[in-house]
């Protein structure tokens, strides 16, 4: 991976060829079947977790609560032999996100972690935190217009949070890092768990997929957000029976309202979108 100060926001490029570290520029050596595109959504129980694979290398987008469930989760779509994830983004530190991120440290060699500018006075926090440190992974701030650019030509966008504000306190939902990636002409959003008065800063238009904001809480996916960007499909990562009542009645009938094809890990596990440079769009592949 590469870094470059530009404009006030770091560039991030996943380069094929090349390794060298030189004044704060670094380039990571990383082989790549450009055919092989894929966006996992985790089955995690009640929590969050995506992975985003192209060949070897690999993005991961939160993780659950639970360690050994996100382990597992890991090792059948790591290719084989791979020990690395490129980057893992901590969308907000409450447990259900990053509960299970710090066990990762142990299994897999991380060369960046994008999180919130915040804290968190938790167990959880603090583990993660300590492990972070005695790694010695490099941490990042999100902010908006910060990028990460695959040779597949796919971008990863960050698009909420604006500026460098800090965020304290028990409450770091709206605090929650939100990504946008296009690859061709297929779109996904992952939201984190942004309430809507967030998702109204949000700054586009139609999206393909999106990750439905806290676990289809009734909180967020308002009727103006879903006028706005017109998803075709809506991945709802939730436990079965969780103890929150999540997806929230009043969420799935906007969802209806609008057409959109809903998709719970609940009910259906793993939620596999395959990518071909080929398409247009991405297909749902199902486990064997």
């Amino acid at each position: 991976m590469k870094f470059l100060l530009e404009n006030t926001s770091y560039l991030l490029v996943i380069f094929l060829f090349g390794v060298a570290v030189t004044l704060g520029i670094y380039t990571l050596s990383v082989y790549s079947n450009l055919e092989d595109f894929r966006v996992v959504f985790f089955d995690v129980g009640q929590g969050d977790g995506i992975l985003i694979s192209s060949g070897r290398k690999q993005i991961l987008i939160d993780g659950g609560s639970d360690a050994n469930i996100l382990r597992e989760q890991l090792s059948r779509f790591m290719p084989w032999g791979d020990s690395t994830i490129e980057m893992i983004i901590a969308t907000h530190p409450d447990a259900d996100h990053i509960g299970a991120l710090a066990e990762t440290f142990h299994y897999y060699d991380t060369h960046f972690v994008w999180e919130v500018n915040g804290k968190k006075d938790t167990g959880v926090y603090r583990a993660w935190k300590s492990l972070q440190e005695e790694k010695k992974i490099p941490s990042l701030y999100a902010r908006q217009g910060e990028r990460i650019l695959f040779p597949n030509g796919a971008i990863l966008e960050v698009v909420y949070p604006q500026g460098n504000g800090v965020y304290a306190g028990n409450d770091m939902n709206d605090a929650s890092i939100v990504t946008k990636l296009d690859f061709n002409k297929q779109s996904f959003l992952f939201t984190g768990d942004i309430s809507s008065k967030k998702e109204d800063l949000l700054p586009f238009g139609e999206i393909d997929v999106l990750k439905v904001a806290h676990h289809g809480s009734k909180s967020s996916t308002s009727e103006t957000f879903l006028e706005r960007i017109q998803p075709k499909d809506a991945i709802i990562s939730s436990g079965k029976k969780n103890r929150y009542g999540h997806p929230a009645q009043e969420t799935l009938d906007r969802l209806r309202l609008h057409n959109v094809r809903i998709l719970r890990t609940d009910e259906m596990g793993n939620i596999i979108y395959t990518c071909l440079p080929e398409k247009d769009e991405c297909e749902i592949t199902r486990e064997i």
